[in-house]
């Protein structure tokens, strides 16, 4: 007979049994939304991550153009002050130079011929014909000097732009 009992069981077993296997079902299923969850999180965690990594790319690409957008609006404005310089210094000179205005004036507009040029060789030939009148130039060494310097820097920005 107890080989029947244990063949036969009794409904609290059978009961039991079926409560247990329930809660193994329930935990499976658990267990598997424990894991689709630790999916879609991750999912969810490298989706946030990219999208940091956009915007943080974004940010440093709009941080590098404002720099250089701010060097170009710089580099312009000291071309402005240089130029503006030379305008100065060529005024002041005429009114130093009364006696000798228009053979200053002449040598000006010749240096300033120097940006016209249409090639390096022009260019430089007109340069050399500037050096060779401010070197012939008979007055002080301060024109002398200053007259160099405009031809020099004229010279050089055609160069610079060429």
């Amino acid at each position: 007979m107890s080989e029947k009992k244990g063949v036969n069981q009794t409904p609290e077993v059978s009961e039991a049994f079926k409560k247990a296997v329930q809660d193994l079902n329930l935990s499976s299923k658990i267990s598997q939304q424990f894991a689709e969850f630790d999916r879609s999180s991750k999912v969810f965690f490298d989706d946030q991550m990219k999208q940091m990594e956009r915007i943080q790319d974004y940010e440093a690409k709009k941080i590098a153009e404002e720099y250089e957008y701010k060097q170009s609006v710089l580099s312009a404005l000291q071309g402005i002050e240089k130029n503006t310089a030379i305008l100065t210094e060529m005024s002041m000179l005429l009114k130093e130079n009364k006696d000798k205005q228009e053979e200053i004036f002449e040598i000006m507009v010749e240096i300033l011929a120097i940006m016209k040029s249409s090639n390096e060789e022009e260019a430089k030939s007109r340069f050399t014909t500037v050096m060779e009148k401010i070197t012939a130039f008979k007055d002080g060494s301060e024109t002398l000097i200053s007259l160099y310097g405009m031809a020099q820097q004229v010279y050089t920005v055609y160069q610079s732009l060429s």
